[in-house]
């Protein structure tokens, strides 16, 4: 059970990591795909050092359960937010040969 959990685990993370980069190639286009990709990794080495960090501090001062509401509220938010540039500003790419 523990081996069809991990490959699961590692087969949808894989997907995952797809999908965001292709989007993050659709929405900079072919000129600022790098300078978009490279902010996106400078963010996630700063989430990877400060977000343990804050978790501490928060567990510390609110208890776990105000890690999970936290985390919680920064997933919806972020998801609202990608659904809403979504639709307001990124057109349809055009296809081009």
């Amino acid at each position: 059970m523990l081996v069809a959990s991990s490959v699961t685990d590692s087969l949808l993370s894989v997907g995952l990591e797809l999908v965001w980069m292709m989007a993050v190639i659709d929405v900079a286009g072919p000129h600022r795909t790098a300078q978009y990709v490279a902010i996106g990794a400078t963010l996630a080495g700063v989430r990877g050092i400060a977000g343990p960090l804050v978790g501490g501090l928060v567990i510390h001062a609110f208890g776990i359960h105000a890690v999970y509401l936290g985390a919680a509220m920064l997933t919806f938010s972020g998801a609202w937010l990608v659904g809403h540039e979504v639709r307001v500003r990124v057109p349809a790419p055009a296809l081009t040969p």
